[in-house]
């Protein structure tokens, strides 16, 4: 498989994807202000580096890297006289590296939202590890307890039967490593495939019992952690109880699916 040589925004720990059927990314979502996104202004007095048109590609949107894309485009717009951006919804990150692996023409122009253990491991749809990336930002999240509203269910062994929300395929840390982790431990839960924003919103409905929760670092050195957003709606509502991890199992779930090559990852 080539290496992909692509400027990416790449996930340091985990990111919960949001995936769909369709796995082509559509919808502009901040085109250019003040007119066609498609047709950057020339440099001044036609001097300087040739005018470029650039893509980012985000998550859906209402999630953050929607926002994050939309602001980065927005700010390339209002400070260089030779790029142009425009954010673009993408189904989740697989569909944006499965885009890039069979695009070669939209690699000197692309931005992309992908995780970066899925290149570096060479996990799906990666065939083999890719090294050769250029990464410009890192976005820390990790997906590292279960959230509930009941306050009977206390334990990991307490879903079993229940109904819990974990995070769409594919993806590795959200949908894989819980399921083996539970599988090692003997319990079955009964799972269920959603974005993260609807698995907080199944548990404030009362679909689900528990959802796969987490938090985004907000500094360089990982000591700073927020909320994501849905999340921070759901802890304003009321009472939430968290359900740790196993780190026994959840370890050895990761060394059986050989998803060991970032650090602190779930």
């Amino acid at each position: 498989m080539k290496k992909i040589m692509v400027i990416v925004v790449v996930l340091a720990l985990v990111l919960a994807a949001c995936a769909s059927p369709d796995t082509t990314p559509t919808t502009p979502a901040a085109p250019a202000p003040g007119g066609d996104a498609s047709a950057p202004a020339p440099a001044p007095g036609g001097d300087g580096p040739e005018p470029t048109q650039i893509s980012i590609y985000t998550n859906i949107s209402g999630t953050s890297t929607f926002v994050l894309g939309v602001a980065l485009a927005d700010m390339i717009n209002r400070h260089s006289d030779w790029l142009t951006a425009t954010a673009l919804e993408s189904p989740g990150p697989t569909e944006t590296a499965s885009m890039l692996i069979t695009s070669p023409d939209r690699w000197q122009n692309t931005i992309g939202y992908i995780i970066v253990a899925d290149a570096l491991i060479g996990t799906p749809p990666f065939e083999g590890p890719i090294n050769d990336f250029r990464a410009f930002a890192t976005y820390g999240m990790v997906s590292n307890v279960y959230m509930t509203t009941d306050p009977e269910i206390r334990t990991l062994q307490d879903l079993h039967g229940r109904r819990v929300a974990i995070g769409t395929r594919p993806n590795v840390p959200r949908v894989d490593l819980q399921e083996k982790m539970f599988e090692l431990m003997g319990i079955e839960p009964i799972f269920e495939q959603l974005t993260f924003g609807a698995g907080v919103t199944a548990l404030s409905d009362g679909r689900v019992d528990a959802v796969l929760g987490g938090a985004f670092a907000v500094s360089g050195d990982w000591d700073r952690w927020i909320p994501n957003p849905a999340l921070a709606e759901l802890l304003a509502r009321g009472s939430v109880y968290y359900i740790p991890m196993d780190p026994h199992y959840l370890q050895e779930a990761k060394n059986q699916l050989n998803h060991n090559c970032v650090r602190g990852i779930i």
